[in-house]
């Protein structure tokens, strides 16, 4: 597999759970593997993108109530070497809360063995969670490249359905 300047990726659909308690999980799980998180980017109800250092995030959290923490949906925490450019995100995980699907992204180009990385954070994320389906694919600078399905299931229809985005069709 020819992953040379891309990115892996390993979606998971059904993932459940606060975001206050993924923010801490992620936090912890990417430091202890030796890739620390340093940048947010999250909106609110679809409607406002905002971006800004985990620390000053995680600042503001403190004087947030759990209520308005829990309104956050598509949340990713990152680094990268510029917070406005996400192709420039070298590695992090996402999670949207209305579509229940967690991402977790490492360039190509770290040096790591991503296979291993991928199923110990796995196996960590879901340790107490059932999930519907999911795939680990790659992007390259030209495009998608190969992808393993977990279930059979999976496909675009699929994503469709379960995108809240996409209710009308």
């Amino acid at each position: 597999m020819d992953t040379e300047n891309g990115r892996i990726n390993c979606n998971i659909y059904g993932y459940c759970g606060s975001v206050s308690e993924w923010i801490k999980k992620s936090v912890e799980l990417f430091s202890n593997i030796g890739f620390p998180l340093k940048s947010v980017s999250y909106d609110v109800n679809y409607q406002k993108l905002e971006r800004k250092s985990l620390n000053k995030f995680q600042s503001e959290c403190n004087e947030m109530n759990e209520g308005s923490l829990e309104s956050l949906f598509s949340f990713t925490i990152f680094k990268g070497k510029s917070m406005k450019v996400p192709s420039s995100w070298e590695y992090g995980v996402r999670f949207d809360k209305p579509s229940r699907e967690l991402q977790i992204f490492f360039n190509t180009s770290l040096e790591m063995n991503h296979t291993q990385t991928l199923v110990d954070l796995l196996s960590a994320y879901l340790d107490d969670k059932i999930i519907n389906f999911g795939y680990f694919s790659y992007d390259t600078i030209w495009g998608k490249g190969e992808s393993l399905d977990l279930y059979m299931e999976n496909n675009h229809s699929w994503w469709l359905a379960l995108n809240p985005r996409n209710r009308a069709r």
